[in-house]
């Protein structure tokens, strides 16, 4: 049973689907956590190690995913019934596609807030609404529109119609079109922010403090909290590279077009995270994580008047780019799926999928207001898709994909999914599936769920 053609259509070339996949994957996240990460476990020491699990970790499982979606030419959840039934195994092992497919809904819909929001702050920066503010004042203007559910609401629609309008002009015209103009539009923000680090930021105070090697501050926790940045950046897990891989050709090279899907990512991500730094450090408020970091430390660490207003303009422009490329791969592969079980048009299975992630999103943001008083064992309806996707969900199925990769699929099977050549570096692959990704993942499952740290402190 060979390689199967496509039914959907290709990308237009190999370069196009590493545009694609790389600005898909980078996401607010990888710029906006390395710079605490690294500044608190060990600078160049984190760094590093968070560079070698992307290629440890992230690429054999991007590759996993990409050459399985690309034998399958299904969606992910027919997918892994066509792959169980070629192995021979019960369809049971089609779980998997379920899991990365409500992985991927879940973190689109809480994802789709705070890439709303950053929409909102490119037009405030651009009126002078934040740069050189104090960080209670930054507070406020957040709470102001968090606490805001039609504001919220408001921004939340727009970012979801703009991904459902752009998934449903189709692969080429839409999808991959997009991610060109995205990648675009993120390089020239990056460019700028770079530009300013040049002239206002701590520069070396920022490439000691990310790259200078501090073994003493990295310990077990800086290991496992580099091994999750590197999982969640190389966006596996959730069926967005397993959606990808049915577009690609059956003659493409996966292996070099993969690693330079992760290589790009890591790049970025160090760029990123290194310009951050450069401009939070003078500020002397801290380096903060997460929506701290991009709603309040940065904004307080530029100058007033326009000297701060086009920074920060660009600051936003990138995290709004990066989460739309990120928003359109996760709309795509529920699309694909509603594609194909439902046997409708795309711009009805684009147009439906958003609308449902739109509504579970709305829950999301009704966490921060409304619905703020209604938790589950202290956590909100925004924290508890953040928490099961982040800690259980993705994981769990990329560690099941490791076994049945490794463990239930036949060895023929196996490397007519990889292709012709390679065979030293198909030895390797599946070693890497076989030991430390299954390693990794279970450390961080372990890690997620706090076993780790009870175990460590019951040991000390």
């Amino acid at each position: 049973m060979s390689i199967r053609e496509s039914s959907y259509g290709y990308w237009s070339g190999d370069t196009a689907f590493v545009i694609v996949a790389a600005v898909a994957g980078i996401g607010i996240g990888s710029i906006t956590r390395l710079p605490a990460l690294a500044g608190e476990y060990g600078g160049g020491v984190f760094v590093l190690c968070y560079l070698a699990a992307l290629l440890v970790l992230g690429w054999p499982l991007l590759l996993a995913e990409l050459m399985l979606g690309r034998w399958c030419r299904r969606s992910v959840v027919p997918g892994f019934e066509r792959l169980a039934l070629a192995s021979g195994a019960g369809r049971g092992w089609s779980v998997i596609g379920w899991m990365m497919l409500a992985a991927g809904v879940m973190v689109l819909a809480y994802t789709s807030v705070i890439a709303g929001w950053s929409l909102a702050y490119v037009l405030r920066s651009a009126a002078g609404g934040v740069s050189g503010e104090s960080p209670p004042a930054l507070l406020s203007v957040f709470h102001y529109l968090a606490r805001d559910p039609e504001r919220s609401l408001a921004w939340h629609t727009m970012f979801m119609m703009m991904a459902c309008i752009v998934v449903g002009h189709g692969i080429r015209d839409g999808v991959e079109r997009g991610a060109r103009y995205l990648m675009t539009l993120a390089g020239i923000c990056l460019l700028g922010l770079l530009w300013f680090t040049l002239g206002h930021g701590d520069v070396p105070g920022a490439v000691e403090r990310m790259f200078l090697p501090r073994p003493g501050d990295f310990g077990w926790r800086g290991f496992l909290e580099a091994v999750h940045m590197a999982f969640f950046s190389a966006t596996v897990g959730l069926g967005v590279m397993y959606a990808f891989g049915h577009y690609v050709p059956a003659r493409s090279p996966m292996p070099a077009l993969s690693a330079w899907v992760v290589l790009i990512m890591g790049a970025v991500s160090v760029v990123g995270g290194l310009a951050v730094t450069a401009i939070l450090l003078p500020g002397g408020n801290g380096v903060g994580n997460g929506l701290v970091l991009i709603f309040q430390s940065l904004p307080a660490a530029l100058p007033s008047g326009w000297g701060g207003v086009w920074p920060a303009v660009m600051f936003y422009g990138l995290l709004a780019c990066v989460a739309l490329a990120s928003g359109i791969a996760l709309l795509e592969s529920l699309t694909l799926q509603v594609m194909e079980r439902m046997r409708t048009t795309r711009v009805f299975a684009a147009t439906s999928s958003a609308v449902f992630v739109w509504l579970l999103g709305i829950g999301c943001l009704l966490s921060f207001n409304v619905l703020s008083d209604w938790q589950l064992f202290g956590r909100t309806l925004f924290g508890w898709l953040q928490w099961a996707t982040v800690t259980v969900l993705a994981p769990s199925a990329a560690l099941l994909l490791c076994v049945f990769v490794v463990r239930i699929m036949p060895p023929g099977l196996r490397d007519e999914a990889w292709g012709a050549g390679g065979g030293a570096l198909r030895g390797l692959w599946v070693w890497l599936l076989r030991f430390p990704a299954r390693v990794l993942l279970i450390a961080l499952l372990l890690y997620g769920l706090g076993l780790v740290q009870a175990v460590v402190k019951l040991w000390n």
